[in-house]
């Protein structure tokens, strides 16, 4: 019996020895794993918000916004074209904004572009 009990007390060591801290890795990998699952998914939602196009309130017509007389209405190149973002439009020659844009509530009420 005294061999039995030696052998016995000899396994329960091995396996409080390997076996334990072979299930606490097997635990920690685990929670490792979904811990990185869910950075995973919070990554890939991130980037479907950043990617998805913008829904905002649908802008006002610039000649709208700035109560354009009907003379210069006629003489505007966008004057009816709501989809032309007018300060792009009016632009110069080196790509700058006009001053007149920067104040313009239109300009100002433009959704930010989301970097890529």
């Amino acid at each position: 019996m005294d061999a039995l009990d030696a052998f016995t007390v000899f396994l329960l060591g091995v396996m409080l020895r390997i076996g334990l801290p072979l299930a606490v890795t097997a635990l920690f990998v685990w929670l490792l794993g979904k811990l990185d699952a869910r950075w995973q998914a919070d990554a890939r939602e991130a980037r479907q918000r950043a990617l998805a196009p913008v829904t905002a309130t649908p802008r006002v017509a610039c000649w709208v916004a700035n109560n354009c007389s009907a003379e210069r209405r006629a003489t505007c190149p966008i004057y009816g074209h709501a989809e032309v973002l007018c300060w792009q439009y009016f632009r110069d020659k080196q790509g700058h904004l006009r001053e007149a844009c920067l104040g313009c509530p239109v300009f100002r009420s433009a959704p930010m572009p989301v970097p890529a």
